[in-house]
């Protein structure tokens, strides 16, 4: 009978640690799971912190002033100013917190051959993930620069320059359908001597360049418009052609057909493909401007022909 009651007592304690143990278990796997949702909870929670920070930078609407001085800034980037540029943007920074801005001092500033401040707003760039990839590139393009010079003097986009290029890699890899880093490929490879690869990547650029953003193509469809809003009450001269622009001559071309002088209208346009590469003229040609008169018999061969004709590139 002792024996039994021993027997018994053991179980008794044995089943009293299996669920001492059980629930020790059961405390650690709540405890973990906890942690583990507490942790996925508050990744999230920054997730959706960064995304709102990023969406409220790129949500901030330019003032008429800070997009007066924008246009400023642009234009005189445009025109060779970069000094003039990089003021004009550091001032609408000033004004406003734009999405960008920090690069486009950046570039700016690389451009005005001032390379520390250009490498701090590149790495304000990166930091605020605004344009990052382009600010990336510019740091590394500042840096290569630098240590060129501090190696022998040489001149810029000299050598070497593999870890340049792989930058450019990453880049293009991940903006298939941007042509301006081949044209910085392009710059790069023919600094070494490199011009058949290099004319690969310009090629790359020349037909990935978006035509309708053309600075020609907006400037002609400008006065275009402006001619539709306040038509020209004369006419050009024909004396005047051969020192004609592209953009002057599709402004005096249209001039002309709203005064009903196609013969006029033809030799300015004549004049136009003479100026503009086939995919420039076809996408000015699209303009709805000249929709009243594609049908004239005395303008019609010349819109069927060139706006249907395309570019060759070797």
């Amino acid at each position: 009978m002792k024996s039994a009651g021993n027997a018994r007592e053991s179980r008794k304690k044995q089943r009293a640690r299996t669920r001492v143990i059980l629930l020790v278990v059961l405390f650690i796997v709540a405890v973990t799971a906890s942690l583990v949702i507490g942790f996925m909870i508050g990744q999230e929670s920054k997730k959706r912190e960064n995304t709102t920070k990023v969406s409220n930078v790129q949500e901030v609407i330019p003032t008429s002033e800070s997009l007066n001085q924008l246009d400023g800034a642009f234009e005189a980037l445009r025109g060779g100013d970069t000094r003039k540029a990089m003021l004009d943007f550091q001032s609408v920074e000033n004004m406003q917190p734009l999405f960008g801005m920090d690069y486009l001092v950046a570039e700016a500033a690389f451009l005005s051959d001032e390379p520390s401040l250009a490498h701090d707003a590149a790495e304000r760039a990166v930091t605020k993930n605004e344009m990052s990839a382009e600010a990336q590139i510019l740091l590394d393009m500042i840096n290569f620069s630098q240590e060129k010079a501090s190696t022998d003097g040489a001149p810029r986009f000299s050598a070497p320059f593999d870890t340049l290029q792989n930058t450019f890699r990453r880049y293009a890899s991940s903006h298939p359908a941007d042509s301006k880093i081949y044209y910085l490929w392009g710059e790069l490879l023919c600094s070494q001597g490199s011009y058949k690869s290099a004319m690969d990547m310009y090629h790359r650029g020349a037909i990935r360049a978006d035509t309708r953003s053309d600075y020609t193509v907006l400037s002609s469809k400008e006065a275009l418009a402006r001619l539709q809003s306040e038509p020209s009450k004369s006419l050009h001269s024909l004396s005047e052609i051969t020192a004609m622009s592209g953009e002057q001559s599709v402004e005096a071309a249209f001039s002309a057909m709203q005064q009903k002088n196609f013969p006029d209208a033809l030799q300015f346009l004549d004049r136009a493909k003479e100026c503009f590469s086939p995919d420039v003229l076809r996408e000015i040609l699209k303009d709805h401007s000249f929709d009243p008169y594609r049908s004239d018999s005395q303008l019609n061969d010349f819109f069927k022909k060139e706006s249907k004709k395309k570019a060759s590139i070797p």
